[in-house]
């Protein structure tokens, strides 16, 4: 379980979408395995983090670096006047048009868990869109686990 959240959110994290310094995330589902390795991934490289969790994980997430926590059962991150560079569905609970007025102007939704309409429907919208959606296969490696 521990390699595989790692080697998710490495592969998406640094591998696809190179979150570097000064850039802002939200990870909707910080608790769970690969959303718990994001978090300390983007902390290194020094990125701001917004955790999504549930209320029960407050401190958890917060332990392992997560500059804000927004509780989903209470709050609506897609309501909130905040944009972000970087939005990562581990939930699988997320699509493009729900999220899209909470990326930036060139914002990436990364989707974790991403099905074959979804997949489809990424290809289409990366064509016309400035924000992207990022899909994929992690790549496992020993190497950089």
């Amino acid at each position: 379980m521990i390699a595989f959240g790692a080697n998710t959110a490495w592969s998406f994290l640094i591998d696809k979408v190179k979150i570097k310094d000064k850039d802002t995330i939200l990870i909707n589902g910080a608790s769970g395995s690969p959303g718990s390795a994001a978090i300390q991934i983007a902390k290194k490289q020094k990125a701001f983090v917004t955790a999504v969790c549930s209320k029960e994980n407050f401190k958890f997430v917060k332990s392992l670096g997560a500059d804000e926590v927004i509780f989903y059962k209470e709050s609506d991150f897609t309501k909130l006047d905040q944009k972000y560079n970087f939005i990562m569905d581990v939930m699988g609970n997320l699509n493009f048009s729900q999220v899209k007025n909470s990326l930036s102007e060139n914002g990436k939704l990364i989707l974790v868990s991403a099905d074959l309409p979804q997949m489809i429907y990424c290809f289409y919208n990366n064509l016309i869109n400035k924000k992207k959606i990022i899909v994929g296969v992690a790549v496992e490696n020993k190497g950089k686990l």
